[in-house]
């Protein structure tokens, strides 16, 4: 029996990504083991030892980090329509973690570029992985669209102006405190995100909203009693027609 060519297709990207995810799965807990290990182990065995377990632990808990806003958006991903974002959340979240690590072995430079370029993408990835996370619900009624869509724009909002202020005159939460309106403006965009957040799972819980459909409402709906009356009457019609 020969398949088609679509289904072989489907089945050996299936099968690529099965190993992609099985390799990422060890590959994670690696990292959390070495990370765990780094933590218990500390300075023990001197100072230069003790700096190159600081950087891998570092490394092992950066990692681990970033992968869980491409975790969130490998999944989105899956969805067609919501492919674009799931591949930006990953890109931006590999980027952010490149990045990390030039910060980790070269350290923080005199201008401090690395650093805010790295403060940016993982803020970004932070942002992009909450809105992945939304977007991974499967919602019913309006309801909780409106709260899906509420949470995404603050979040949008809260990182457009952190991002603004870590490449503005300052660094860091210092300059945002010299600037009341932005901190008021960032802080309140964050604790409506996180509201809207809530309200996501809360509102899918609510019955979900009425789908048109094509079969008769209750009030021109023929009952199962006059269903079968008419059945009959039209069968003893036919027996009658037949006998004359």
């Amino acid at each position: 029996m020969c398949l088609p060519e679509s289904f072989n297709t489907q089945s050996l990207e299936m099968k690529q990504s099965t190993s992609v995810i099985k390799n990422l799965i060890v590959v994670v807990i690696v990292a959390g083991v070495i990370g765990a290990l780094t933590v218990l182990a500390g300075d023990s065995f001197g100072m230069v030892t003790g700096d190159i377990t600081a950087k891998l632990f570092l490394i092992s808990i950066s990692f681990v980090f970033f992968c869980i806003p491409a975790a969130l958006g490998f999944v989105v991903a899956e969805k067609p329509i919501y492919e674009a974002l799931g591949k930006a959340t990953m890109l931006v979240a590999a980027a952010a973690f490149l990045i990390t690590l030039i910060l980790i072995f070269a350290g923080i430079n005199e201008d401090a570029s690395i650093a805010k370029l790295a403060a940016a993408l993982f803020i970004a990835s932070i942002a992009l992985g909450h809105i992945s996370l939304l977007h991974h619900f499967n919602l019913r009624n309006k309801h909780a669209h409106t709260a899906r869509t509420s949470a995404t724009i603050f979040i949008a909002i809260y990182s457009f102006i952190m991002i603004i202020n870590i490449f503005g005159t300052g660094f860091g939460f210092s300059s945002i405190l010299g600037n009341q309106t932005m901190l008021k403006g960032g802080v309140a965009s964050l604790v409506l995100d996180l509201a809207a957040t809530v309200l996501v799972p809360l509102c899918n819980r609510l019955p979900a909203d009425e789908q048109p459909t094509l079969s008769f409402t209750n009030e021109n709906k023929p009952t199962f009693e006059e269903a079968v009356k008419s059945e009959i009457s039209d069968v003893s019609n036919e027996v009658e027609n037949n006998n004359q």
